[in-house]
């Protein structure tokens, strides 16, 4: 199997082939030439755009697994309909045929410029994966529309692949648990750390890859998903809420916050946050300030003990 980097050294013939497959798949190589396609699958700043187009050509060439059924026995097809999408957004997003909205489920996007622009390198990286196959996907949503009439839910490729599993073994996508069925959330956390260790895709960008507790840019990313790593210092009861603090200073340093809702659910998953202190951990979520930068969970398996004692 070759990674983006890897793919790089076999040559711009391979890159220039690949893209004018999937073209061919588009319906557009009369319309659009090589050069053209190549650096509208860039992003418009930063040198994001050839990760993106590293990604997407090694996806082409090398799929990176068989069917799920097999990849991800633990996390079956589920029933749903086949539907044909024509094209997606960088958010994630895929539009079908007439105009409907699927979101991707358990999946977080990167903030980039211009989201959802056609000409932004995400978009280009989603739509390059869900054109592989001939368009029609199988779509298993997780419910009814929610209030902007958007399905959310699981979208598998012609062949079988699970289209969220692709798109974080790229390193395009990272995982968000909430609500997701866990053993398909295990599925792509283990996707994802080889892809987070290899540096495939975005996670060889040091805008994406995983922050430290102590990263003053934290104070900036409000709103941002992101996964931070880092030591507790010292962990705090309040009438709704454990909060996990990894400095002295609770008003400033970085702080996981931990509905009380939650503890049984974590202590289902191991962790007993009463003995976190001192402990390395993970967590993802996005920012928001509270006081100081800060992530509230809502899922078990947003929040990783990074050394367990044996």
């Amino acid at each position: 199997m070759l990674y983006p980097a890897e793919l790089r050294g076999h040559g711009t013939g391979l890159y220039h082939s690949c893209v004018q497959v999937l073209m061919a798949r588009r319906g557009q190589a009369k319309k659009r030439g090589t050069r053209d396609m190549m650096r509208g699958m860039q992003l418009r700043k930063g040198p994001t755009g050839g990760m993106i187009l590293a990604a997407a050509l090694f996806l082409c060439v090398c799929p990176v697994g068989p069917g799920v059924a097999e990849a991800e026995p633990d996390c079956p097809v589920p029933p749903g309909q086949e539907i044909v999408v024509t094209r997606a957004t960088a958010g994630g997003t895929l539009i079908t045929a007439d105009g409907a909205e699927i979101v991707l489920g358990g999946l977080a996007f990167p903030e980039v410029a211009d989201p959802g622009s056609e000409s932004d390198g995400l978009a280009a990286m989603i739509d390059a994966v869900v054109q592989l196959g001939t368009g029609t996907l199988h779509i298993a949503a997780e419910g009814p529309p929610d209030r902007y009439g958007r399905l959310h839910g699981d979208a598998y490729l012609p062949d079988g692949r699970w289209l969220q599993a692709e798109l974080v073994t790229a390193g395009v996508a990272r995982v968000r648990p909430d609500g997701r069925s866990p053993p398909c959330v295990r599925a792509l956390l283990a996707r994802e750390s080889i892809a987070r260790n290899a540096g495939t895709g975005l996670w060889s960008d040091s805008n994406f890859r995983v922050k430290s507790a102590d990263d003053p840019s934290l104070l900036a990313r409000n709103g941002l998903y992101d996964l931070v790593e880092g030591r507790v210092v010292s962990v705090g009861y309040g009438s709704r809420m454990v909060f996990l603090d990894f400095g002295r200073d609770f008003r400033t340093d970085f702080t996981v916050m931990v509905p009380n809702t939650l503890v049984p659910r974590l202590l289902e998953a191991g962790i007993a946050l009463e003995t976190s202190e001192g402990r390395a951990v993970r967590v993802r979520g996005v920012v928001e300030d509270s006081g100081g930068p800060a992530i509230r969970i809502a899922d078990p398996f947003a929040l990783e003990i990074l050394d367990r004692a044996e």
